[in-house]
C-alpha cells in the first residue's frame, strides 16, 4: 500500500511541475507581471522555476526510489521532509493569500497524510 501510495504522490508532484511549466504561459500572466516592479517580476519568475524544480525532484524520488524511501532511514527523512514541504504550503494559504482555496488546501493536506503515511508506516481504518 504505501508503494502505491508514493506513485500516487509521485503523480500529483509531476502534474505539478506541468502546472509550473504552464504558468508563463497563461493568458493573464504576462498582465499581472506587467503590474509587478521589475524584481518582484523577477522573483516570481525565480520561485516558479524553484518549486517546479522542487516538484520534479520529489516525483523522481517517489516514482524511482520507492524501496529506498520506504526502507531507509535516509529515505524517511526524505518522505518526512516531502510531507513538510506540502504542510508549509498549506499553511502558506493562510498567511499569504487574501482567500483560502479549499480545492488547493485540500490537495496540500492530503499530500501531508500520504507522505506522513509513507513515512511512519501509520495504516488508515478503511
Amino acid at each position: 500500500m504505501r508503494q502505491n501510495l508514493l506513485f500516487v504522490g509521485g503523480v500529483v508532484q509531476a502534474l505539478g511541475v506541468l502546472f509550473h511549466l504552464a504558468l508563463p504561459r497563461l493568458p493573464r500572466w504576462h498582465d499581472v507581471l506587467r503590474r509587478l516592479p521589475e524584481t518582484q517580476r523577477g522573483l516570481l519568475h525565480l520561485f516558479n522555476a524553484h518549486v517546479g524544480y522542487a516538484l520534479l525532484m520529489f516525483a523522481i524520488l517517489s516514482f524511482g526510489y520507492p524501496r529506498e524511501l520506504l526502507s531507509t532511514p535516509i529515505g524517511r527523512a526524505v518522505t518526512v521532509l516531502i510531507g513538510g514541504f506540502w504542510l508549509l504550503r498549506a499553511a502558506s494559504e493562510f498567511i499569504w493569500r487574501p482567500t483560502v482555496s479549499p480545492l488547493i488546501l485540500g490537495l496540500c493536506l492530503s499530500m501531508v497524510c500520504l507522505y506522513a503515511i509513507v513515512a511512519f508506516g501509520v495504516t488508515l481504518p478503511l
